[in-house]
């Protein structure tokens, strides 16, 4: 059983389309990436002025496999460059990016008996779930049950759908 490698990773972005050209472009990232050189957060400087996806969020991306990437050249650098380095200058089909990985996992495999170990729980805890839901309604269709509550839950539940109509 294969497990693909991956990265968590933060971006810098410029994107060509909010540039009047790419010179431009590459030159308010070559900023971003000085600033960030100079002591400044990545976070703050992406939320402020990066053009990528994940710019509100500072730039972090969640866990992303290798070749998934549309930007084959950011994707090459996340799996090969060191942890917590930044990129150089990477051009992509949209724009620019520095990238900096947070944190990589290695390609790797599971064994079969370890992996069937897992299958097992997991079966096991399908059939627990299952066997308590059909109780649960076994029960439920036995004993009526109230608090007093429910009247006032009930006229509640009236209300709110007298409004919807």
């Amino acid at each position: 059983f294969e497990k693909p490698a991956k990265v968590r990773w933060e971006e810098l972005m410029a994107a060509f389309s909010k540039h009047s050209s790419k010179e431009e472009a590459y030159a308010i990232l070559a900023q971003m990436g000085n600033e960030v050189l100079a002591g400044a957060r990545w976070g703050d400087v992406a939320k402020a002025r990066s053009d990528g996806p994940t710019a509100r969020r500072g730039g972090q991306h969640d866990w992303t496999t290798q070749g998934s990437l549309v930007a084959e050249q950011v994707d090459r650098h996340l799996f090969t460059m060191p942890v917590d380095r930044m990129s150089p200058i990477l051009e992509g089909p949209t724009g620019y990016h520095i990238v900096r990985i947070i944190e990589r996992q290695e390609r790797s495999r599971t064994s079969f008996l370890d992996a069937q170990k897992d299958i097992r729980e997991k079966i096991h805890q399908e059939r627990i779930r299952k066997l308590y839901g059909e109780y649960l309604t076994k029960i439920q269709k036995q004993f009526l049950v109230w608090t007093v509550f429910d009247s006032s839950l009930k006229k509640a539940r009236d209300a709110a759908e007298a409004s919807e109509d």
